[in-house]
């Protein structure tokens, strides 16, 4: 259904829940739910995606087909991102659960080009690094060999956070999981008594 916030990207993802779609069926798709966007940018714009590693591609003849990968198949940063949006509802809460988690992971402020790579573009829920601090962070990766453009802004969140704690767990976990394709051996149990 098109929402007036949402994105290509989110109008494409939604689409290909069903499953794997030819580049004329997902046009077709995304023309009925109310996106008007020329084949040629649809198919630039899916190639974009592929190269990103966003979405699977093969060549089924004479097509070929678009899928959204599974966890394992993503990277680190589409995994934490998919997760988080999967785990809040809400852009603003996602985007601070992505900050957080990736900073735990990291142990440092966390960069907008590794957030764009985990899938948010628009404005972060989380303090912005500015100065020496983000500098140092910065001087730290390059010797590591991970440039990081001068304009681009780091952010942290309080890790004193108790409900983000809670969702930063389930989300490594489960991105564990996915990437070892382990969720079989999880039982759902609930607890009858206290502990």
């Amino acid at each position: 259904m098109f929402l007036p916030g949402s994105t290509m990207k989110d109008a494409v993802f939604e689409s290909l829940r069903e499953g794997e779609m030819s580049i004329s069926k997902l046009h077709r798709s995304l023309g009925a739910e109310g996106y008007k966007v020329h084949r040629l940018v649809l198919t630039g714009y899916l190639k974009a995606l592929e190269d990103m590693r966003v979405l699977n591609a093969k060549e089924i003849p004479p097509s070929r087909v678009y899928g959204v990968p599974t966890g394992g198949e993503m990277g680190l940063y589409e995994t934490v991102g998919a997760l988080a949006m999967s785990t809040s509802k809400d852009p603003s809460e996602a985007s601070k659960l992505a900050v957080y988690t990736l900073q735990k992971l990291f142990r440092r402020p966390v960069f907008r080009e590794e957030l764009r790579r985990a899938g948010f573009e628009d404005e972060i829920s989380a303090e912005r690094i500015i100065g020496e601090e983000r500098n140092e962070v910065k001087r730290a990766l390059a010797k590591k060999g991970h440039a990081v453009p001068d304009s681009d802004p780091a952010f942290r969140v309080s890790l004193a956070d108790e409900g983000l704690e809670v969702m930063c767990r389930e989300v490594l976990a489960s991105a564990l999981l996915s990437r070892f394709k382990a969720h079989s051996l999880v039982i759902e149990t609930k607890q009858t008594k206290l502990g």
